[in-house]
């Protein structure tokens, strides 16, 4: 198993969880055609994004998670 973290392990998750929000705002906008967003955009504005780095920090560091709960693969 890796023990080193790879920079790109640290950096990626931030970079494409910003990705995800500016689509997701630029979708919404069009979507709405220029109006505020409704409070269910606005909510998906914060947790698609905040799914989006959890899952890519448990992919690209999961042989860590796995040393750290005792799994064999995680």
């Amino acid at each position: 198993m890796k023990t080193d973290i790879d920079p790109f392990a640290i950096f990626a998750p931030p970079i494409l969880a910003l990705v995800v929000l500016v689509l997701g705002y630029v979708q919404s906008r069009m979507i709405r055609r220029g109006r505020p967003l409704s409070s269910i955009q606005r909510k998906l504005m914060f947790y698609g994004p905040v799914f989006t780095l959890g899952m890519c920090y448990a992919i690209m560091l999961q042989d860590h998670l796995a040393v750290l709960f005792h799994w064999k693969s995680a």
